[in-house]
């Protein structure tokens, strides 16, 4: 009897905590209806500290979609900003797709305060694609493109299925971007552009890949053209399924679809120790997508034609990828010794020291030196009397050159008159 005692008011107060005697799901319950989900968020530099641009996706079928900007001197800030502009709804940044950030905010240092706004905020995913806006700002992305059925958010989702075929660009997490950073120092985030269609398409704002971002130690190095970036998908390993146009030895055009791209690095060291060169490998794996001219693709030798061609035409684009690889790791450098210059000059400011400038260099003698004979000079003719020979005029000044006559004190002062202290002139004496 006692046991059933105590599980009955076990199951009370188990009822109790958990909130059913109130009749609520749950205690932070919101209707969807009183809420505006965030999709799209763009991030710009401004005056004030940061510029924030959010965007509300195709909500309903009869709604169109909700485009807002404010700024503020913080990310939690400029979100109060948005919500105190926005009192008809609850923005709702939980189910957030996309991700924005402006080059020129990616330039002054943006990326690393973002991963950390987001890692820390409770509403944001690390798992959201972070995207980089070349050429532009987060901010025009967000409010101009599209029109009143869609916005930026349908805008990259068709752009994220388009580079997952073609390879041009990658959407990389924040979670991805995070981890490169932290084990490498180096990122790679892909990148967007704005481009107008033509005017009989509407002439409207749209998004195109721009290739990749490139980040070292979180400063923005530079960016890998769209054409460049296929090569380094294939080097990243995120090469995509997408088709590509190879000529056999007719000059036939083949088309082909990529099936598997893997990617394998050797590094080679030299006997003492350092680096000597990173060898790379890459293993494909593609089909025949159309022909046109029926040819017999069985025969041995015309896959092995089609072999070499696919080797040559994707060696191009990976020996063109390191190449701009190799040419960032130089300007990433240069910044990076620049910034450490800038750095030790401010520190000498604070501290009073000056700059020691360099010395002068030695001057060269103005005769030649001992051994070698002094060059004769002739003497200049003047034009209109060819057969006078005038001598060369001295260097040194007219003073310089009078003959200095020495003079007796006596005769110095020899027919001066005497001097008269006082007033009036003097008179004559008659001597």
């Amino acid at each position: 009897m006692r046991h059933r005692r105590a599980l009955a008011l076990l199951l009370a107060a188990g009822m109790l905590c958990s909130g059913c005697s109130t009749g609520a799901i749950s205690s932070n319950y919101r209707p969807v209806e009183d809420l505006a989900l965030i999709q799209t968020i763009g991030v710009d530099r401004a005056p004030e500290g940061v510029c924030l641009s959010a965007a509300t996706g195709k909500a309903c079928e009869n709604e169109a979609p909700k485009r807002m900007t404010q700024s503020g001197v913080s990310m939690l800030a400029a979100l109060d900003q948005l919500q105190d502009r926005t009192p008809s709804a609850e923005l709702f940044y939980a189910q957030t797709s996309y991700l924005l950030l402006g080059e020129e905010a990616a330039a002054a240092g943006g990326l690393a305060p973002l991963l950390d706004f987001i890692a820390r905020d409770p509403d944001m995913r690390l798992s959201t694609p972070l995207f980089i806006v070349r050429g532009g700002t987060a901010q025009q992305a967000v409010m101009e493109t599209g029109d009143d059925k869609a916005d930026v958010t349908e805008a990259l989702v068709a752009l994220e299925k388009d580079i997952a075929l073609d390879g041009t660009s990658h959407a990389c997490s924040c979670t991805d971007i995070a981890r490169a950073l932290a084990g490498s120092g180096c990122a790679v985030v892909g990148a967007v552009t704005c481009v107008r269609t033509p005017e009989d398409e509407g002439g409207k704002l749209a998004l195109a890949p721009a290739g990749y971002a490139i980040f070292r130690d979180g400063d923005y190095v530079g960016s890998i053209e769209p054409e460049t970036a296929r090569g380094a998908s294939m080097l990243l390993g995120v090469a995509g399924h997408g088709d590509l146009a190879v000529t056999d030895s007719d000059g036939s055009t083949v088309m082909l679809t990529l099936g598997t791209c893997k990617t394998r690095f050797r590094p080679v060291w030299s006997s003492d120790g350092a680096l000597a060169r990173v060898d790379v490998t890459l293993k494909l794996r593609a089909s025949i997508a159309e022909l046109r001219v029926p040819r017999r693709i069985t025969a041995q030798a015309y896959q092995d034609e089609l072999n070499a061609a696919l080797a040559a035409c994707v060696g191009g684009w990976v020996t063109d990828a390191l190449a701009a690889s190799q040419a960032l790791d130089i300007k990433a450098k240069r910044a990076r010794e620049r910034k450490e210059e800038q750095v030790q000059h401010e520190k000498n400011l604070r501290q009073g020291k000056r700059r020691v400038h360099a010395a002068k260099p030695p001057e060269e003698p103005a005769h030649p030196p001992e051994g070698r004979p002094e060059p004769e000079r002739r003497p200049p003719r003047r034009a209109d009397r060819p057969d006078r020979v005038y001598k060369e005029r001295s260097s040194r000044d007219a003073k310089s050159r009078r003959p200095q006559r020495k003079e007796a004190p006596g005769q110095r002062y020899e027919n001066a008159l005497p001097v008269k202290k006082g007033k009036g002139s003097r008179k004559p004496s008659g001597k």
